[in-house]
């Protein structure tokens, strides 16, 4: 609910924002190396329209290990030049559990040279307006990189996000998820609707926060009074 009450505020101040769904984003440990035909994929599910984005933690090329001075780095980035790491997202009908080509909806590539730390790396598309209740499939590969330039992706030790599941070299993995956080693009209307939902799907939590509401209008207007009876006694 912290998420929705953020979304409120950024939504009142820029039009719209970019919410997190619920996703794998931390305890990942084992890291999945991407290089030649090896590829991860990751199962997962948006629960609202408008999914614009996928945040992934990738680790840096093997050949940038160690390279501690400006002109070590430059060469080995010069050997990633023109090397990508690629994402396809499809969609996944009801039932199926395989991507298809008629299926893909995105794919995106970004520069291996890029990745130059352990780090969440955004992946931003246009706003997929039909995503609500949809199955998806994020596949990443890296076919121009080769074992000694290889990037890697992380992985959970345990089953982290119940909703997916990933798939290693077209491998199911049992309890074991990508590293990921999927998005939704919301406006005022959509935030509006979420917190309606939320309100009226819980008493309790909309009783404190109608009170919650009250006490915090009740504490403006007295400050506000006793700024103009300060300023009536500053006049006499």
């Amino acid at each position: 609910m912290k998420i929705l009450i953020i979304a409120v505020a950024l939504v009142s101040l820029s039009g719209c924002v970019d919410v997190p769904l619920v996703g794998q984003g931390s305890f990942g440990e084992n890291k999945f190396d991407l290089y030649g035909e090896r590829r991860i994929a990751q199962e997962f599910l948006s629960s609202d329209r408008n999914l614009n984005r996928i945040d992934i933690w990738l680790n840096p090329s093997r050949v940038l290990k160690g390279k501690e001075s400006l002109v070590e780095r430059r060469q080995a980035l010069k050997r990633l030049t023109g090397k990508n790491v690629e994402f396809r997202l499809y969609e996944l009908p009801s039932g199926s559990f395989e991507p298809k080509e008629e299926n893909r909806v995105q794919t995106l590539r970004l520069p291996a040279k890029k990745i130059r730390n352990a780090a969440l790396y955004k992946l931003s598309f246009k706003p997929l307006p039909d995503s609500q209740r949809q199955r998806y499939l994020l596949e990443l590969r890296a076919p121009s990189l080769s074992k000694d330039l290889a990037v890697s992706a992380v992985i959970t030790h345990i089953d982290r996000y119940p909703k997916g599941r990933a798939i290693l070299n077209g491998v199911p993995a049992a309890r074991r998820d990508l590293r990921f956080t999927p998005f939704i693009r919301m406006n005022a209307r959509m935030v509006a609707n979420s917190a309606y939902s939320r309100f009226q799907a819980d008493t309790p939590f909309t009783l404190f926060w109608l009170g919650l509401i009250g006490l915090t209008s009740a504490a403006a207007v007295w400050l506000w009074r006793r700024a103009d009876q300060e300023e009536e006694l500053k006049d006499d």
